[in-house]
C-alpha cells in the first residue's frame, strides 16, 4: 500500500484538527467564533491532496476573476508555483501583448503608464 492509499490517522497518528474560525452571516452580523473539530480520520492522503489542490485551482482562478477590466485574456496553459501555507501567493495576470492592451487600451497608453512609474 502506498502512502496515498494509506489513511490519514494511520501516517500521522491523528486524524483530528481543531480551527477557530470567525463567521458571519452578512457584512452586518457580529463574527461568531466556533470552535469546529474537522474529522480527516476516514480520509485518506489522496483525498487530502485532492481537497487541497481544489483549493489551489480556486486561489488560482480568482487571479482572473478579480480583475477589474473585463478584456484580461485567461490563458488555455498556465502554471502556478503554490505558495507554502502561511506565505503569500503572488497572482498576478501573466504581462502578454494581449493582456497589456487589454488593460492599457493600447501601446501608447501602456508605454505612458511605464513613464509614469520612472518618475
Amino acid at each position: 500500500m502506498d502512502n496515498m492509499t494509506q489513511k490519514v490517522i494511520d501516517i500521522l497518528g491523528v486524524g483530528t484538527f481543531k480551527r477557530y474560525p470567525s463567521t458571519k452571516r452578512f457584512d452586518t452580523d457580529d463574527a461568531v467564533e466556533t470552535e469546529l473539530t474537522l474529522d480527516y480520520s476516514e480520509c485518506t492522503m489522496e483525498d487530502i491532496m485532492a481537497k487541497a489542490i481544489k483549493s489551489d485551482v480556486i486561489s488560482w482562478q480568482a487571479t482572473y476573476r478579480n480583475k477589474k477590466n473585463p478584456n484580461i485574456i485567461v490563458p488555455k496553459t498556465a502554471s502556478y508555483k503554490v505558495p507554502r501555507l502561511g506565505m503569500k501567493s503572488t497572482r498576478t495576470v501573466p504581462l502578454t501583448a494581449e493582456n497589456i492592451l487589454a488593460q492599457y487600451g493600447s501601446v501608447d497608453a501602456a508605454i505612458e503608464a511605464l513613464k509614469a512609474l520612472q518618475k
